[in-house]
């Protein structure tokens, strides 16, 4: 193993490291509440008066607990004094939001603590005249109250309180209103004092990171299955499909390439380069809807394929039945993967063998009297092959990645389509997780890359500095 390849091995941590904590942050600061997304409530604190508070609140915690997000973030906090120590406890998401909004206004988190227990017993006062709601009046008034908790503002919440009628537990509301929190009248210094938090092994970033090998699994906010699993899943068709695209088109492009070179500013290699940027001018989506529609439907008179998504397997259904099947099917998505990259790479092999085959070792080969296979593979094709080592660390992740839209078109579950139907549906760690692999097979691809060019050329000798 060269120096070069093992300084960048040992880079290779840290980097995973911050690529983690970059995914990991995207995913905690995208939109919307996951505990309720996975209860299938799109607003909790609306839907509580309809149903038994503390039965709610227990679905809630269960939910939170699952998912992990009764915990801290991150190994360590850096908050203000204002905030208590233990603000990622309360729940709902939306409740903790408002709270820390009550505690940077006023600075003291015993306050605002006293001030939502004081309304919370209000509330459980008023559910409990009525826990199954039939009462139109006090399901209105439970309504009015349930919002009440997300008002951060001291003067709206004492309004909203006071137009509530005194008859119902009229002591309870007055020793929630007395409870307000008030604004100081200067600055609040608390908010500017930083508290060092240390958390532990107990957080969210870590149960995530052992999710990735085979600790706890995190689950999706969608299905509620392991979200590796899915990945891993969608993954095997992505992978068989690129596999056998880049196969195809590093098989073509080489000897076509060098065919180019060979005949370079003749008729043939003219044509064949017109040809190529047709082919890498057309998009895939446009190309694999019209193959789709002409190939795979009787109505034109070509049903030469068959339709969308994979095909169903006979039970008893023998290996050679099986790949008929699942090779008809894969087709025309492999095709639209291929045509693409082999424009490209016949371009790059075609100029590197052109610049290759122009240098004086090449003429030196000929004086030799090497014959034409020699000289063009042995000699000029080695060195030409930098183009195509560099582009083999970029295919890889994307391989992985998958193409969105061909997948998508011809319903094949593999990555990308999995990437589009979780961002539609917001289920942000199975978008983030994907995110974090291409990133990893990124770093991979790049470490090979840099293997390979050592192993085509043996003059490449890294510095060990």
């Amino acid at each position: 193993m060269n120096p070069y390849f093992r300084k960048r091995l040992v880079l290779l941590l840290p980097t995973l490291i911050l690529v983690s904590l970059l995914a990991f942050w995207l995913q905690e600061a995208a939109p919307g509440d996951p505990i309720a997304q996975v209860l299938q409530d799109e607003d909790p604190d609306a839907a509580m008066p309809l149903r038994d508070l503390r039965v709610y609140q227990a679905a809630y915690k269960r939910a939170a607990r699952e998912l992990g997000m009764d915990r801290p973030a991150f190994y360590w906090s850096l908050t203000p004094l204002s905030m208590p120590d233990t603000l990622f406890r309360i729940l709902p998401l939306s409740r903790r939001e408002a709270f820390s909004t009550w505690c940077r206004q006023t600075g003291s988190p015993a306050l605002t603590q006293q001030w939502y227990d004081r309304l919370t017993a209000y509330q459980e006062a008023i559910l409990a005249l009525d826990p199954a709601g039939k009462d139109q009046e006090l399901y209105s008034l439970r309504t009015r109250l349930a919002r009440i908790p997300l008002i951060t503002d001291p003067e709206e919440v004492r309004k909203a309180l006071a137009a509530l009628p005194d008859s119902l537990h009229g002591s309870k509301k007055e020793a929630a209103i007395q409870a307000i929190p008030t604004r100081p009248a200067g600055l609040v210094i608390q908010n500017w004092w930083p508290r060092f938090q240390w958390h532990g092994s107990n957080n969210r970033y870590h149960r995530w990171m052992a999710s990735i090998f085979g600790g706890t699994p995190y689950l999706s906010r969608t299905d509620g299955q392991p979200v590796w699993r899915k990945i891993g899943q969608a993954a095997r068709w992505t992978l068989w499909m690129n596999g056998f695209a880049i196969l195809f088109a590093y098989g073509l492009s080489i000897p076509l390439g060098v065919w180019m070179a060979r005949h370079a500013g003749s008729g043939k290699d003219q044509w064949t380069t017109f040809l190529l940027y047709a082919m890498y001018s057309i998009p895939g989506f446009w190309l694999g809807t019209l193959l789709l529609v002409f190939l795979t439907t009787p109505v034109y008179g070509m049903d030469l394929f068959p339709s969308i998504g994979l095909g169903d397997i006979p039970q008893g259904a023998s290996w050679w039945q099986t790949l008929s099947i699942r090779t008809s099917h894969l087709f025309l998505p492999i095709f639209c993967l291929t045509y693409g990259s082999l424009a490209y790479l016949t371009r790059q092999v075609r100029n590197a063998m052109v610049h290759e085959l122009k240098q004086d070792y090449v003429r030196a080969a000929w004086a030799k009297g090497l014959n034409q296979k020699q000289v063009i593979w042995r000699h000029a094709f080695r060195n030409a092959l930098f183009p195509l080592i560099t582009l083999f660390g970029a295919v890889l992740p994307a391989a992985i990645a998958g193409s969105v839209a061909i997948e998508v078109i011809f319903n094949i579950p593999g990555m990308g389509r999995l990437t589009y139907t979780s961002i539609l549906a917001q289920d942000w760690p199975v978008v983030y997780g994907v995110l974090f692999l291409a990133a990893i097979l990124t770093l991979a691809g790049s470490l090979i890359a840099d293997l390979l060019y050592s192993r085509a050329d043996p003059r490449v000798r890294w510095k060990q500095d």
